[in-house]
């Protein structure tokens, strides 16, 4: 696997002499079903696991995204403290405003 160019974490692990780039440590899956073929999403897309945040927290982070039920649940958690940072579940059509689909602010 080659060095991908964007958000990294380097950490320094105790006992371990080397430093490293560590971005996700999750697994994420994707179901396109026949009814769907043609359609550039996937009709259902999953992602468990632990990866660091943009701040540099280990977080666990649980997402489903499901087109064919209209379904978007995220779950954010910080390992470190166990708060639970982003909690949602609703339906994917009213998930706006967010991430890619934000609006974009006119710069004058």
């Amino acid at each position: 696997m080659g060095d991908k160019k964007g958000k990294g974490v380097t950490v320094k692990l105790a006992g371990v002499q080397s430093q490293g780039k560590v971005g996700r440590l999750a697994a994420k899956g994707a179901v396109r079903k026949k009814s769907r073929k043609g359609r550039r999403k996937y009709g259902f897309e999953s992602l468990k696991g632990n990866e660091f945040s943009v701040d540099g927290q280990f977080i666990y982070k649980e997402q489903i995204i499901d087109r064919e039920k209209d379904l978007y649940k995220k779950l954010v958690i910080n390992e470190d403290t166990g708060e639970v940072l982003r909690h949602v579940e609703h339906k994917l059509s009213e998930h706006k405003n967010r991430g890619s689909a934000k609006t974009k602010k006119n710069k004058i």
